[in-house]
Order: C-alpha cells, then sequence, then structure tokens
C-alpha cells in the first residue's frame, strides 16, 4: 500500500513539475528581456544600443542568448554613427550563476565585430563612458554599504 503511495506521489510530483516547466517556457516574455538587455547596457554605457537582427534564448544545453545585427553608437562629434558592430553576439552563461552572485559566463562569441576606437580631439577619445564609471562608483559605494555586487567572470571570448 505505502508502495502505490509513493509511485503516485513521485508521478503526480514529475507531472505538476512538467507542466510548472511548461507554462514558464511558453509565458516567458523574451522580447521583454531583449528590451532589458537593451536598457541595461545603455545604462551602462550612456550610448545607444540597437538590436537590428533577430534575438533568441536557448535553454539547453546552456542557457544561451543570440543577438543578430547589433550595434553600439559612437560620441557625437565622430565621422563614424557606430562604435561597435557585430554580426551576431552568442552569450552562454552556466546554470548556477542565474541563481547566484557572481554571474559566470561560460563563453562570449562576436561574429564579425567592427570597433572603432577614435581620437576625437587631443584630450578626448570615444572611449568615455561616464555612466559606467558611475555605475562602477555607485558599485564601490554599494559594497561599502555592505551590499557586494561582483562583476560577472567570463571563461573565454571567441572572435569568428
Amino acid at each position: 500500500m505505502i508502495k502505490k503511495i509513493v509511485i503516485w506521489f513521485v508521478g503526480i510530483t514529475l507531472v505538476l513539475l512538467a507542466l510548472l516547466s511548461y507554462i514558464g517556457y511558453r509565458s516567458f516574455n523574451t522580447e521583454a528581456f531583449k528590451n532589458h538587455i537593451v536598457r541595461s547596457v545603455q545604462q551602462a554605457t550612456g550610448r545607444t544600443f540597437t538590436v537590428k537582427g533577430a534575438y533568441k534564448l536557448v535553454w539547453n544545453p546552456l542557457p544561451t542568448i543570440t543577438l543578430e545585427n547589433v550595434s553600439l553608437s559612437n560620441v557625437e562629434n565622430s565621422p563614424n554613427a557606430e562604435m561597435f558592430k557585430a554580426d551576431k553576439i552568442q552569450i552562454e552563461i552556466e546554470w548556477a550563476s542565474l541563481l547566484k552572485s557572481p554571474s559566470r559566463i561560460k563563453s562570449v562569441l562576436l561574429v564579425k565585430p567592427e570597433i572603432f576606437i577614435e581620437r576625437i580631439s587631443r584630450s578626448s577619445t570615444n572611449l568615455k563612458f561616464p555612466t559606467l564609471f558611475a555605475a562602477q562608483d555607485a558599485l564601490i559605494s554599494d559594497t561599502l554599504l555592505g551590499t557586494p555586487h561582483a562583476k560577472p567572470l567570463i571563461d573565454s571570448i571567441r572572435i569568428e
């Protein structure tokens, strides 16, 4: 009798887990997640980040974000409108890092990246990101206040 109860309990638990996984997968809003990535990059750099191509989020074997035809705008006085562009950026994240900090990025793949580093004037380049450094200053003050935030760890970066 107890054996039947255990078998039923395990079976019902597995069915419920499968159902919850399916509902979670179907209800995940990938467009909202893409917009979150775009906003995060724009807040960190103070520049416009654009994804003109496809966006994919794959969960197996590792959570992988793929952005196609991406660009990061340049400073105002630059002859080039874009500081960075790539045909594709693919980021693989380790499962365990989704639940803890720091985030561990297994790999970053950049396909046909172009980076334009320019000297705008004698004392200025397009490598200045004031909001990025402000975010780092806030990070340091948060750490001093007892709420440490770690930078993500990246295992490898590949360029094709």
